[in-house]
């Protein structure tokens, strides 16, 4: 069973040490010679560079070749709305947006937590030979060895011919047959390698084990026992670097290369293991400073918890409501505190939290808020670096935020209007003509039968019309194929069987006024009703509402600013392929 006291411990390394992903690198301008191609209130120039990259990292022309400005304008007039929703965001103020403030905190939070860690955790870290030397022997059981081999293998198997591609050559061929085949296969690799060609290129060719065949017969390190006895007498006494004579093993004849034999003890310090070593010794000090370092701000940090909402079921307390007040300053709401609770609960293995637990949960939702303040406090926020990435974060956000206004996302259209739309649009949801039939005419049951039987075994219905249907023979076909037909085009006791026989689906004759008739059905349409339309309906009124409220948005944003464009440079822009474009 966890106690309060792991979880929070763990919870804490988690948010800290979090791994940093490396930075995406980022793709080369095209051009040599840079230029604008637009230009905002004659000071704010979008480059052709700007607009090249754009370009390049799109899914425009995936096979690459030329645009002109008709399709590379679009691009163009993005970045250029870009560019002013960006000057609108210096103005915008992120209070006025919970959803974009907490996003930008949750980032912020976690880019200033990992750079205190590096700096007030790593950075102090001194690391030494002997101090990796000593805690290496004091924990030398980290670093011991089973015996294993890294081998390469060459299979030939009586059932790779028996099942592979030439099966049918091998179809009589007796299981002692199939044994000398791949024996005698196995026999003339061994001469190939024995002569001097590579063993993985021979692996990729023959071996009928396309696991490690696929990679050039590695199967990788492995220890003993891991396959069966045959191997491992192999394996674990062939001379690294030779190859075996053929044997055989259950699975059927073997070529085996060994490249790397382990034997069993203590790994010597070097190499990976040295890399273990130091990677392993810098994350228990770091883990145990981290872990004080947090220790003494919590304890040192004032909670004033809000009971009465905590003791409430937590997916009813609505997420602007207060939770904890820190030292008197900072406030904490509800939001995400729910799902906190839930993985807390998980971890403590327990299916209520009580007030006392969920308050251990929120100081560990709180850590990260308690360690900026921390930084703050000790001046970390005014280095250009982490002021530089908060400004950053602020203005992305920002950003969002402006364009939050180019959307309706509260959106819902009412009944009357989706009625409204149903009934403008009713030929898009009902058919008149729902059944696509053709069909044969003939004077009796008897024949019209026998030329149901032949079209269900197969034969073409249209040429089974060509030779039975009455008429010339120049019309015949025609005659047969009457497209989609609804009420009244024909007989009623036609289309009565028609609308009742399925797609693909030929009917027992039917009788009317002009005879015998086969009726072959080759689709239905189905009217659709305002239920089950009322999804698509309501997706499409969305899109026009939400199109009409960005286009009210764009005018606005382009009000009051000049924009001139330079486009006589760039008739054409030659893009690579996409599979070039991605690794520029």
């Amino acid at each position: 069973m966890y106690t309060v006291r792991a979880v929070l411990t763990a919870f804490m390394l988690l948010a800290i040490m979090w791994g940093c992903r490396p930075p995406e690198p980022a793709m080369e301008t095209a051009p040599d010679n840079d230029f604008p191609v637009a230009t905002i209130d004659d000071k704010i120039h979008v480059n052709y560079s700007d607009l090249y990259n754009r370009l390049a990292a799109s899914d425009l022309l995936k096979e690459g070749g030329l645009l002109d400005s008709t399709t590379y304008f679009d691009t163009l007039y993005a970045i250029v709305e870009d560019s002013l929703v960006s000057q609108k965001a210096l103005t915008a103020d992120l209070r006025n947006s919970d959803i974009r403030r907490r996003e930008f905190e949750l980032l912020y939070f976690d880019f200033y937590v990992k750079y205190l860690f590096q700096h007030l955790i790593l950075d102090s870290i001194k690391i030494d030979s002997l101090v990796l030397d000593s805690f290496y022997h004091e924990h030398e059981d980290r670093y011991f060895y089973r015996e294993q081999v890294h081998a390469r293998q060459i299979t030939i198997s009586p059932d790779g011919f028996r099942f592979g591609e030439d099966s049918a050559k091998y179809a009589s061929f007796t299981d002692e047959q199939l044994d000398s085949v791949a024996q005698k296969q196995i026999i003339e690799l061994k001469a190939r390698t024995d002569a001097g060609e590579k063993f993985n290129v021979l692996a990729y060719d023959f071996s009928m084990n396309r696991a490690t065949g696929d990679k050039g017969g590695d199967m990788g390190y492995f220890f003993r026992n891991t396959f069966n006895d045959i191997v491992d007498s192999v394996a674990f006494t062939l001379e690294p670097g030779i190859v075996s004579d053929p044997f055989r093993s259950p699975d059927g004849w073997h070529l085996m290369q060994v490249l790397d034999h382990i034997d069993s003890g203590l790994a010597p310090m070097e190499g990976i293991v040295y890399e273990q070593v130091r990677h392993e010794y810098i994350s228990e000090v770091s883990g145990r400073r981290a872990g004080s370092f947090v220790d003494s701000l919590m304890n040192s940090t004032h909670y004033e918890f809000n009971d009465s909402a905590l003791s409430l079921q937590p997916y009813s307390v609505p997420d602007t409501v207060w939770s904890v007040v820190l030292n008197h300053r900072d406030t904490v709401d509800f939001y995400r505190l729910p799902d906190v609770f839930n993985r807390f609960q998980t971890r403590l293995g327990k299916d209520s939290l009580t007030l006392e637990e969920r308050q251990e949960a929120i100081k560990y939702w709180t850590q990260k808020k308690i360690i900026v303040a921390a930084g703050d406090t000790l001046g970390f926020d005014t280095i250009p670096e982490v002021r530089e990435r908060r400004e950053q974060l602020y203005h992305k956000y920002a950003m969002a935020m402006v364009r939050d206004l180019s959307i309706d996302r509260t959106y819902q259209p009412s009944d009357s209007l989706i009625e409204a739309y149903y009934q403008e649009h009713i030929n898009e949801y009902t058919y008149e003509q729902p059944v696509y039939v053709q069909h044969i005419i003939v004077e009796d049951s008897l024949l019209g039968e026998y030329l149901r039987d032949l079209a269900l075994s197969g034969l073409d219905f249209l040429e089974l019309a060509k030779e039975y249907y009455p008429g010339a023979p120049e019309i015949r076909e025609s005659a047969a194929d009457l497209g989609f037909v609804g009420p009244g085009e024909m007989p009623d006791e036609f289309f009565r069987v028609a609308m009742a026989t399925a797609a693909g689906e030929v009917s027992h004759p039917v009788k009317t006024e002009f005879g015998y008739h086969v009726i072959k059905v080759l689709e239905r349409r189905f009217s659709k009703d305002l239920l089950a339309v009322k999804g698509d309906i309501i997706r499409i009124l969305t899109q026009k509402h939400n199109q009409a409220i960005y286009e009210k948005w764009n005018k606005e944003l382009f009000r009051g600013h000049k924009v001139k464009y330079n486009l006589k440079p760039i008739k054409t822009i030659n893009l690579p392929p996409k599979s070039i474009r991605v690794n520029i």
